[in-house]
């Protein structure tokens, strides 16, 4: 299995790909567009038993988590206000971030926001 940490933005996203031991196996950045996310999500197809955290950013992570969704990915959305009480660092960056969500995934301790069932959505 895999856990995989994404810190999505605006533009783009970052994600960090960890073994069941923790070991970064993969890390790339892509682009927060049709293509970008495309990208990604075949990335990922190229594992075995993908889980997946996405830290929830305004409205950021929606075309990433449905996309994710719709591969039959297993996919939490993280709320970064609670997150933030488990996983605080004094220094911050995109992948220690993504790197941050995927142990965190691991361990079983992302505090997940609510994301209504994709009917209820509105995209």
């Amino acid at each position: 299995m895999v856990s995989v940490g994404v810190d999505i933005h605006k533009a783009s996203g970052f994600a960090v790909v960890k073994d069941d031991g923790g070991r970064v196996v993969a890390s790339f950045t892509f682009k927060n567009d049709k293509c970008g996310i495309g990208e990604f999500v075949e990335r990922l197809q190229g594992f075995r038993d993908v889980r997946v955290a996405v830290e929830s950013s305004g409205n950021f992570w929606v075309k990433l988590y449905e996309a994710l969704e719709a591969k039959g990915f297993r996919v939490v959305l993280s709320n970064p206000a609670r997150t933030k009480a488990i996983a605080e660092a004094k220094i911050r960056s995109d992948r220690l971030d993504a790197s941050t969500l995927a142990d965190l995934l691991r361990a079983g301790l992302v505090a997940e926001s609510y994301v209504p069932p994709k009917h209820v959505r509105v995209t």
